[in-house]
């Protein structure tokens, strides 16, 4: 995760905490394309958010991250009852490097029974070279 100012952190935290589901989701969203949203308490708080939009682009962001620390907080949203959550994880864990999080999807495909949906997430995820 890149460093910034105090200030620049307060301005993001801010924003990624509004009320309103689609300005957070906005704001992590595009922290997440920056490279600027990581493993600190906060951003993997919301992945617990009620918000389903917030929810969403919190795995999203932490999947461009492509830090591999981030695996054993995402993988247990493969169960997660919410589909696109699961199917959003999925494409996360892909996106990261090192066996854990590919270990995490193989044995989710394994143990699990998957949707249409789900299964076309896990070939392109677990494809030799990843799917973009």
């Amino acid at each position: 995760m890149k460093t910034s100012s105090s200030s620049q952190r307060v301005g993001r935290a801010s924003k990624r905490s509004a009320p309103d589901p689609l300005i957070a989701g906005q704001a992590i969203q595009t922290l997440g394309r920056l490279g600027l949203f990581g493993d600190d308490a906060a951003s993997l708080a919301l992945l617990d958010d009620s918000r389903v939009r917030v929810r969403h682009e919190a795995v999203r962001a932490l999947g461009l991250s492509h830090d591999a620390d981030v695996s054993p907080k995402l993988a247990p949203l493969l169960t997660d009852p919410d589909p696109t959550t699961r199917a959003l994880t999925i494409q996360a864990l892909g996106n990261l490097p090192g066996t854990e999080a590919r270990e995490s999807l193989v044995a989710y495909q394994r143990d699990q029974d998957l949707s249409d949906t789900e299964q076309a997430f896990l070939r392109a995820a677990l494809a030799p070279e990843p799917i973009r």
